[in-house]
């Protein structure tokens, strides 16, 4: 999935992944509302250049936003991320820009970053 966007999606609950997303580049999610699930965003394995801008991402079990290897260069901007269980969780991604979220109730943690390089908060 390269070159997608998905906009004003609201109350998307019950799922594992509500974004799943591996090597897809130069999406645009806005303005969606993840609810009650797993893992709201997932992106694996090159999917770079992806914008995640103005979405409720809100008491999920697991990750609020999971970057997992090799992802690069997206921009994380203007999200309430809240009340899962880590934020904002970055393992082996880097070159990635994260810019005026909310993060409240996190039980693991706001923002967790692992085995990258040259992330922008």
């Amino acid at each position: 999935m390269n070159n997608s966007y998905v906009e004003n999606f609201k109350n998307i609950t019950d799922f594992y992944f509500a974004f799943y997303l591996d090597s897809a580049s130069y999406g645009v999610f806005k303005n969606n509302s993840l609810f009650s699930g797993k893992y709201g965003f997932y992106f694996y394995d090159e999917s770079n250049n992806n914008t995640i801008q103005d979405n409720d991402v809100l008491f999920n079990s697991g990750k609020g936003v999971w970057f997992d290897w090799n992802v690069y260069r997206n921009l994380v901007s203007g999200n309430n991320i809240s009340s899962n269980d880590y934020g904002i969780y970055a393992y082996g991604s880097s070159y990635n820009t994260f810019l005026n979220n909310t993060f409240n109730f996190n039980t693991q943690g706001g923002i967790y970053f692992s085995h990258g390089l040259n992330n922008y908060i």
